[in-house]
């Protein structure tokens, strides 16, 4: 098994460990599925996630991703991540914030401090 196929099924094996909490059975998606899952979840476009996930029709790729098990499965990983760097709009303004105000008072320096 080579280490890209580890890697797979690692996050695989990670995905299906969220199914319980998205009321997701463990045979409800496909493996093609739940590699479709993994890339889009990466950043990829619902197209691009389905030619690496190896779908042919882009048509079938918009299919699949409105089947509810797999809209769960989506949106729960999305919490999740969420969940991981809790980063809200209260953290954001407060970051827009102090960065602004760093720039207006020593542009340079200030603005590498809070980058570093």
């Amino acid at each position: 098994m080579t280490d890209k196929d580890q890697n797979f099924e690692q996050e695989r094996a990670e995905l299906q460990s969220h199914y319980p909490y998205a009321d997701v059975k463990l045979n409800e998606l496909s493996v093609q599925e739940e590699r479709l899952i993994l890339f889009h979840l990466r950043g990829m476009s619902k197209a691009a996630a389905g030619r690496a996930a190896g779908y042919r029709d882009n048509e079938h790729v918009y299919k699949v991703f409105k089947k509810p098990a797999v809209q769960k499965m989506v949106i729960k990983m999305r919490e999740e991540f969420k969940e991981e760097i809790k980063f809200d709009k209260q953290t954001a303004t407060a970051c827009t914030w102090k960065r602004t105000v760093n720039l207006h008072s020593d542009r340079r320096e200030s603005y590498h401090r809070f980058i570093v």
